[in-house]
């Protein structure tokens, strides 16, 4: 997961790229004190850079539901960061989850659980 991020990073410009580093640096979690929702805002920046494929079109008023989905799924991943596993049917969260905690160096562990 740590590689699926560094990939992310570059594909941005090198500005750009120099910036998302310095913000979030390999294992931060462990390097300073956490602000709230510096987990989520990194989840929601992987997101943003493709991390996990988007389902329709994000905007127009019928897609106000997904997207507050995502939110709550950047809130859950934040709240997980405390945790020892993060459980979740959702395989984009799971993704998502999986590279910010590993990235972040956090201990948490993502698994997708399956319906049976």
């Amino acid at each position: 997961s740590k590689e699926k991020v560094e990939f992310l990073f570059s594909t941005v410009d090198a500005q750009m790229r120099l910036k998302f580093e310095e913000m979030y640096p390999k294992n931060f979690a462990s390097k300073r004190a956490l602000e709230v929702g510096e987990v989520g805002g990194f989840a929601a920046l992987l997101f943003s850079l493709g991390l996990v494929k988007r389902r329709g079109i994000f905007s127009g008023p019928s897609q106000e539901k997904n997207f507050v989905a995502q939110q709550n799924d950047f809130a859950h991943i934040e709240a997980g960061s405390r945790c020892d596993v993060f459980l979740t049917f959702d395989k984009g969260a799971s993704e998502l989850a999986a590279a910010s905690y590993t990235y972040a160096g956090f201990p948490t562990v993502a698994i997708l659980l399956t319906k049976s």
